[in-house]
């Protein structure tokens, strides 16, 4: 801070006249004196004064601080290989990479089995779950899937369970809303499916759902579905254990009716092509 009237440098620099001068008793004492740079050789001591002249550099305001650049969101991750591994396996690449998960974020991930490690698969899920758009992911147990049920910008998933349709079901809160908008499902059970075909009712628009179980029926009639085009695939009518066009237009004919709405159709009877995920 510059004493009050002092004029500013030019160049960012002033110069301090430091005078020794006598006082009414006859001692000498340091007097400052600040001046511009531009006019440093102006000033002319009094008699009995002496001048020390020396040049300090005037206070610069601080630059502001630049903010850190944003790290790009991951587009893609394929955990297959992570995945296959054991909890005693590639652990330095498990921890690497859900670190860069958690920093940057991800939009979609491929080939999730949370069997072989299903904690680090959980760190995963709740590590992807504000930014994943798409997931694929395989047999998951009940954590796994109450984090997927509420991932908030899922639009897109394949799941798929090895639990039979009766095994005893995950319980998945009620949310507020959903948006996904396509969905393939396989075997997962009947209460868990119902809840999750719920939430997302008003905006599923492409339901793949495996066709081979004996309360598909009642599950569609519970899901709330409206507008969605339902695909039957892995359709195999019991006991002949083989498609039978006649037999799956006497199965669809009901499923139809149920959802006046939906479009109902077998995939292998309509020739469907199958949808990569």
């Amino acid at each position: 801070m510059f004493p009050h009237g002092a004029a500013a440098a030019p160049s960012g620099r002033v110069v301090v006249n430091r005078i020794l001068r006598r006082d009414n008793f006859g001692r000498w004492i340091l007097v400052d004196n600040f001046l511009p740079v531009s006019k440093q050789h102006a000033s002319h001591p009094n008699r009995g004064e002496a001048t020390v002249q020396e040049e300090t550099m005037e206070p610069q305001p601080a630059a502001a601080a630049t903010p850190p650049a944003q790290r790009e969101c991951i587009q893609e991750l394929d955990l297959k290989d992570l995945c296959e591994a054991t909890p005693e396996e590639r652990r330095e690449e498990k921890a690497a990479t859900l670190q860069r998960l958690r920093q940057r974020g991800v939009r979609r991930l491929t080939n999730v089995w949370c069997e072989r490690d299903p904690d680090w698969v959980l760190a995963v899920l709740r590590g992807a779950a504000p930014t994943l758009e798409e997931i694929s992911v395989w047999n998951p147990d009940d954590a796994h899937l109450g984090v997927v049920h509420a991932m908030p910008e899922l639009r897109r998933m394949w799941l798929e369970s090895s639990e039979a349709p009766n095994a005893p079901p995950a319980v998945l809160p009620a949310l507020q809303r959903g948006g996904l908008k396509w969905l393939r499902v396989g075997a997962l059970a009947g209460p868990s499916l119902v809840s999750l075909l719920q939430t997302h009712s008003a905006t599923l628009e492409v339901l793949w759902l495996q066709g081979n179980r004996e309360d598909l029926p009642d599950l569609l009639r519970q899901s709330g579905l409206r507008g969605a085009r339902i695909i039957l695939w892995d359709f195999i009518h019991y006991p002949l254990r083989w498609h039978s066009m006649y037999r799956c237009r006497e199965w669809l004919s009901p499923l139809q009716r149920t959802l006046p709405e939906a479009v109902v159709e077998c995939q292998t009877c309509g020739k469907v092509p199958w949808e990569r995920f």
